[in-house]
Parts: structure tokens; sequence; C-alpha cells
């Protein structure tokens, strides 16, 4: 695997200051993953221009420990590539782009950089998805080279009201730091019984929490104001783990939650920070930036619902980025049944059988990519029609024999080159190196969105098909019967609206 590595990634472990154990583990699994790092000449022209003669010595005399990529192509007569990445306003912008060129024109599998900035800057999500962070980097170097050990088992994630926690765990102090005020409001929440899902760490130390408030309907003094609405707050999302997917879990449980609840929106307040994983994170799953606190802590809020006449503004895929876990199941979206085997079907919905309320009850192996919202299935099937925004059901075989799973497709892909396919899934799916090498090729690769599963998985024979051996179409007729017969959080289907095609 060839991997760019963007200089900020290099100072990191180059700086003469202890690495954190998240970079150790990253050139660690790199080395016995055998991965081929190269730097771009673009960005060793960048060092050069620095006028701190010392530093720029010293990181050019490090520098040379990493490849340098050999001819790299150059994006700018490529006006298919411009189009698709946000415009250059800058010298630094120019050399980003040529990063980013070199991803899309695949002269290496992926770009490592902790560069929010340069995150964004990828609108297409074939390049997106390559574009990846050391957090991400060490999940899919450990599946390029599995470990020999086993997997890691942290402990479950317990459903805790406040004043059960420790207020002086360790865990805390960078909260107090940032908040002067943090222990007498952790006491006054304690005393309203304010609830939280705290992970713990092997030593029984915190090491992850999410603090919310389920339902309050209250206006929020920003600028500008926000009139009073029944709100989920999200008071405190932070995780000392990384690689663990745990802050997009965090945000399944937040929303659901909050849908639960009858909630219209969920929303939080957030200082932002250079390189922002947390405001990166949230946006992806429709988080906006509407207002700021005279503390200048900014207002990220998501609404959950979409009356008919503002969806018939957007497409379906548009509805479910912007107001997921709603979305949008009329005529103009096919709805199929995709089959899948039992011992999948557990790797990829760790929480199934569990209400999204008790999504804390992770007991044994934590299977990272099932705290994931979005995912990956790949199969074999010959189906061409599989659009964006389309309806997914997925029908355990074997045992239940029974639709159990509804989610919406965010796209597709049908290849055979194993380390493409790697490069798609790798972050949203379970599958190692090993087993793609397995598969008959060409396979179809589809990147979904869960949205939610049935509380009674839905016989066959109630909705008048047949079980399936491959990805089949649903009618009109049985697509109306699941609905019938699952009738869960039907609040979130948008069906009668004009969308925008």
């Amino acid at each position: 695997m060839k991997v760019l590595i963007d200089t900020n990634v290099i100072i990191k472990r180059e700086d003469d200051v202890p690495i954190s154990v998240e970079v150790a583990k990253f050139f660690e699994l790199a080395e016995s993953a055998k991965i081929s790092f190269y730097v771009h000449p673009a960005s060793i022209d960048d060092i050069k221009r620095d006028q701190n003669e010392e530093r720029r010595n010293v990181i050019l005399s490090k520098i040379q420990a990493y490849l340098p990529l050999p001819n790299p192509p150059n994006p700018s007569s490529d006006k298919t590539f411009q189009n698709i990445i946000t415009k250059s306003k800058n010298e630094n912008d120019e050399v980003d782009s040529k990063l980013l060129y070199a991803v899309y024109h695949n002269a290496v599998d992926y770009l490592i950089t902790e560069d929010m900035g340069l995150h964004k800057r990828a609108k297409d999500h074939q390049i997106r998805d390559r574009i990846i962070t050391i957090s991400d980097a060490v999940d899919i170097f450990r599946k390029r080279n599995p470990e020999p050990i086993s997997p890691i088992t942290p402990p479950a994630l317990h459903h805790k009201y406040l004043y059960e926690i420790d207020l002086y765990d360790p865990f805390f102090d960078s909260l107090r730091q940032a908040y002067p005020d943090f222990n007498e409001w952790f006491e006054r929440k304690s005393r309203e019984h304010r609830r939280s899902f705290v992970y713990y760490l092997e030593n029984e130390s915190i090491g992850a929490i999410l603090i919310y408030n389920e339902k309050e309907e209250e206006a929020i003094a920003g600028n500008p104001p926000l009139p009073p609405k029944l709100r989920c707050k999200i008071s405190t999302m932070k995780s000392l783990r990384t690689g663990q997917k745990l802050g997009e879990l965090f945000l399944k449980l937040a929303i659901f939650i909050a849908v639960k609840g009858g909630c219209k929106e969920v929303y939080l307040t957030h200082f932002d920070e250079e390189n922002d994983y947390l405001v990166a994170l949230i946006e992806k799953y429709g988080f906006e930036h509407v207002s700021t606190l005279p503390t200048s802590e900014k207002v990220y809020l998501k609404p959950l619902f979409v009356d008919v006449d503002t969806a018939a503004e957007y497409t379906p895929i548009e509805i479910l980025n912007k107001y997921y876990p709603s979305y949008y199941d009329g005529e103009f979206v096919k709805k199929w049944i995709i089959p899948i085997q039992p011992k999948y079907h557990q790797k990829l919905f760790t929480d199934y059988k569990s209400r999204q309320s008790k999504l804390s009850e992770f007991e044994g192996n934590f299977i990272i990519e099932g705290n994931t919202i979005t995912k990956a299935y790949i199969c074999r099937s010959n189906v061409k029609k599989i659009d964006p925004g389309d309806l997914v059901f997925f029908y355990r075989s074997e045992d239940e024999k029974a639709i159990t799973t509804l989610g919406v497709v965010e796209d597709t892909k049908r290849t055979e080159d194993v380390d493409e396919i790697f490069r798609i899934v790798a972050k949203r799916t379970v599958y190692s190196i090993e087993e793609l090498e397995k598969w008959e090729k060409p396979v179809l690769i589809i990147l979904f969105r869960q949205i939610f599963h049935y509380d009674a998985p839905i016989k066959l024979d109630c909705i008048g098909t047949t079980a399936p051996q491959s990805i089949s179409s649903l009618s009109d007729e049985s697509y109306n019967q699941i609905k019938k017969h699952g009738n869960k959080y039907g609040c979130l289907a948008v069906s009668k609206a004009k969308i925008r095609l």
C-alpha cells in the first residue's frame, strides 16, 4: 500500500517531544503492514519557504527518511478535478490541491493528514474517503495486517446518572480548565438526575462520556437567538480513545434519544479548535452552526424532521444528509431487499436486538464498525439500478428468515480491484484484506446509512414475497406492507413530497 503523508503527521513523530500512544501505534502498524510512505515534492517546497531557518533545516533533515513521490501528476489543467474540490485561495491551498490530486489520480492509495481543512476541500466522496486521519489509519492498518492477539475488548458502555460518576476522575481535568464552573455545573445536574453514557478503560477510569439532556424547551440566548423548541441537548461529548468510533456511536445514541423523546432538534455548544474533529464529525451528520453564545461558544444544531414543503427543495440523498435519520420513501426512490447471513449481520449490526436507548449494552469483543452510522455491504450481485437515496431492507437468512433492518443508500461502486475495494470500505465494514482477497470478483459495494432495526422482524409471508437469493427489488405493495407491519418511527419517512431530482 502506498500512502502520501502530510508534513503535519511527520512532525508529530519527529518533534523532540514524547509522541502520543496513537502516533506510536500508527507507525508500528505501518511498519508491520509494509506501508510505503511518500512525501509530495510540493510539501518539501512549502517547507523550504519557511522563514525560520532553524526550524526549516530541522524538518528538512528529518523528512529525508521518507520517499519523495516520483513524478506527481499536475492538477492545473484538469478541470474535472477543479470542480470537485473547493477553490484554492492562497499558496498553501495550491500545495493541498497537489496532494489531493495525487489521490484523485491514484498515485497513492491514501493521504494521511491532520489538517481538517484539507479533509473538507474534497467534495467528491471517492476522494474524501481516502483522505484519512491518524486514527483512521490505525484502524485501516490493523485490518491490513491483523494483530495476533484477541480483539480489543473494552468494558461495556454504561448508562449512568451523573451522581454515580466520580467528578474527580482525571478525565474531567481538561473540562475544568475550559469551564471554571464545571464542578458546580456537574453537581447541579447530578441533583437534577441528568444521565450519561460512560465508557470505562481497563483501569476503571473514564475513557469517554456522553452527557445529555433528553428534553428541554427553552430559548437559546445566542446571536441570533433561537426560539423555544423541544430539543435534546448534548451537554458533554468527549473521548480519550481514538479509532473506536465512539463519537459516531454517541451521536447515534443522542439522535435516537431525541427521536424517541419526540424532540424536533438536537444541539450542542462548542468552542471550535484548529483541526476540530468534533465539528467535522457532527457536520457530516447534519449539524450546522446556527448561533453563537455570549461566551463565544458556537451553537451547532441538527433538525430531525422535514415537512413536505421543505423536502421539495432537496434530493432524497440531501434529505438524508441534512435530516438523518429522516429519509424520503416516496415514488422517486426504489426499494431493495438484501439477504445477509447471520454471521455477517452480527458483525455489521452490533446494536441489533437492542432498543436504541440501550445501545450501551456492549459485551465481549467491541466490533468498532458496529458503532458507525454509515456502513458498507459487499456482494456479487449484478444489479445496476441502485441509486443514492434508495431504501435497502436487510433480510437475515438461515435463522430468523425475516427483514430486520432499514438503511438508505449513500452510493454504490462495482470493482474487481482488491485495493480499491479496501480503500472504499476500510472505514465502514468489518472485512480484512485477507477476506476481501478471497471474494470472487467483481463485487458490488453498497455504502448505506443505517436508519433503524425493526422491533419485531418482518416475515416475508406478511408482505407477499419470497426469500431472495440475491438483491431483489420490492414492489410498492410489499413496501406498503412493511410500513404496515413494521411501523417504527414512521414519522421519519417523508412520502408525498415532490422532491428535486
